[in-house]
């Protein structure tokens, strides 16, 4: 099989019987997202995947400028109209983990997408450093998710601090990947690999309009390229997202650079042993737009039937492949 498949690892696959299966399947990147990982956990997936026997590369997922909520207890539930406060710091119970002084960022009626779009916010006011928010759709708020601003300048540093340690670690202990949210110029990709110091081959997560924009200049910077459809969908608008994947795997095979398509490629398997066909439909069309690899999240790292995801990916790529 061609088609290569990445798995993001995390405590439904944090079991070596699991992983051992996985890789029988046909993982061949072993991905964690450094969001909140640290150095234990990195080293417990590299054991894991080490100790399948397989040659699984491991891919360091790094957050950069992505601003996330913090880890707050309870998932909470929604309505439309429902108000939310979102805090400044840990004297709040919901706030953004790793970017202080947000609110002094953004003004009223600002867009706030949690997650892959799950859930929207709107800003309604600022209140001292607190901003007030109103739900305009969404069941749940649920903690740890990322905070998409379409519009909003609200620039950080490409890397964090928390990233740059996860990175020194990685490289210390035979990582070999690094994927980077938000890579929107070349000189962002440029900064990234004189951290790195070339010991990481770097993937470029393309998740807004000034990524696609900056493509062909971000392209002899990196190894490769992350169509990440959670953020293009936020920021471009979901109707835009096939459109841009077909174009961001179309440049990046022009360029001789690796492509994976990420995002919801299998949502239902969270809790469903099989795929949708309109998931099969997916995954298939990426492949025959020449993807290299697809990319499995929360349904190898918190669903229920991880190795059952590995395999069906592996099946539908397999046959795509076939038939193309």
């Amino acid at each position: 099989m061609r088609t290569e498949i990445v798995c993001t690892i995390g405590p439904a696959s944090w079991d070596q019987e699991i992983m051992n299966k996985m890789a029988a399947a046909g993982m061949k990147f072993a991905r964690v997202n450094g969001a909140f990982a640290d150095a234990a956990e990195l080293d417990k997936v590299a054991a894991l995947a080490r100790g399948t026997g397989a040659e699984i590369k491991l891919m360091l997922d790094v957050k950069g400028p992505e601003v996330r909520m913090n880890k707050f207890s309870n998932p909470i539930e929604l309505f439309p109209g429902k108000e939310i406060i979102i805090g400044n710091d840990e004297t709040s119970e919901i706030f953004p983990a790793n970017y202080q002084d947000l609110y002094t960022k953004l003004q009223p009626r600002q867009r706030m997408v949690i997650g892959d779009g799950d859930v929207e916010l709107v800003l309604d006011r600022i209140d001292g450093d607190k901003m007030v928010c109103k739900v305009v759709f969404g069941d749940t708020l649920k903690p740890g998710k990322a905070l998409n601003l379409p519009g909003a300048n609200y620039a950080t540093d490409v890397l964090t601090d928390k990233d740059k340690e996860n990175i020194a670690h990685a490289i210390s202990t035979g990582w070999e990947y690094v994927s980077a949210s938000f890579v929107q110029s070349a000189e962002a990709a440029k900064q990234i690999n004189e951290i790195t110091q070339g010991k990481m081959k770097l993937v470029a997560k393309i998740e807004d309009q000034m990524g696609i924009d900056n493509i062909d200049q971000i392209l002899p910077e990196v190894w490769g390229i992350m169509i990440a459809r959670g953020g293009l969908g936020v920021e471009l608008g979901f109707e835009n997202v096939p459109a841009a994947q077909r174009l961001l795997v179309a440049k990046a095979h022009a360029a001789g650079k690796f492509s994976i398509v990420a995002t919801q490629m299998f949502e239902s398997m969270i809790q469903s042993p099989r795929p949708t066909r309109a998931e099969i439909n997916d995954v298939a069309t990426a492949v025959w737009q020449g993807a290299d690899a697809v990319m499995l999240s929360a349904e190898s790292s918190a669903g229920k039937y991880p190795v059952d995801a590995v395999e069906w990916m592996a099946k539908v790529a397999n046959a795509a492949e076939l038939q193309s």
